[in-house]
């Protein structure tokens, strides 16, 4: 039987479901009802463009018990996308007792902004990554999940983007990087360039089974009162 670790959509108006959260000096991150997924309340973060380095803002759940798999979702939209070649944004991850396990990222591939999956090898001693096809629109909430089972010869590490499986990764090692230990949603790196935008996410879950998209969420979002006419 599958186990829900945290299922928050920040209805508690407040990050007190998350075990922590942070932001980068002069952006805002704060809970709102402005436009939220689902429910009443969402999180927002709002970055001022103040540096690669300062652009941050996430909630952090850590697990009681460290497990050596994990799914992670949570539903996003953004209101500007990365526009420097090869500028990644993190937006959700997995990392394990050690280090990080695997990432769900924006990445600018010349100029388009993808989906990408960004995974930890021993064997390469770097992460490998996997890029999906389809351009990220800015405005538009997407449902976001990632997984990875840590194994020292037959790791795994997937990305789902509304449901549909757009990078997945098998037969690997990444035991060195400690079984799964905590989940970060939010905006979490940008790599090259000051960044400013505005992130929302909400119906975030993480499990030891694949979640999948909010049914009853997408079901009102696809509702056509006249049948579709």
């Amino acid at each position: 039987m599958a186990t829900t670790f945290l299922s928050s959509g920040f209805e508690t108006a407040d990050f007190s479901e998350w075990t922590t959260s942070d932001v980068g000096t002069g952006d805002t991150l704060e809970v709102s009802s402005a436009a939220s997924h689902h429910g009443n309340y969402m999180a927002r973060i709002t970055a001022n463009g103040s540096g690669a380095s300062d652009d941050y803002g996430y909630t952090r759940y850590t697990l009681a018990v460290d497990q050596t798999e994990l799914y992670a979702r949570m539903y996003f939209k953004i209101n500007a996308l990365p526009t420097v070649n090869n500028e990644e944004w993190m937006i959700i991850t997995v990392t394990g007792s050690i280090n990080t396990l695997v990432v769900g990222e924006i990445f600018n591939d010349a100029g388009t902004p993808k989906f990408r999956l960004a995974y930890w090898s021993d064997a390469v001693g770097d992460y490998q990554y996997i890029a999906g096809t389809d351009t990220v629109q800015i405005d538009t909430w997407y449902c976001v999940e990632i997984h990875v089972k840590v194994d020292v010869a037959n790791a795994e590490a997937d990305m789902w983007i509304d449901g549909t499986n757009i990078a997945n990764a098998s037969g690997f090692d990444n035991d060195s990087r400690g079984n799964c230990h905590n989940s970060e949603t939010g905006f979490r790196l940008n790599n090259l360039a000051a960044a400013t935008f505005i992130l929302d996410w909400d119906s975030c879950k993480i499990a030891d089974a694949y979640i999948g998209v909010e049914v009853m969420a997408e079901a009102i979002k696809n509702f056509h009162p006249h049948g579709g006419l």
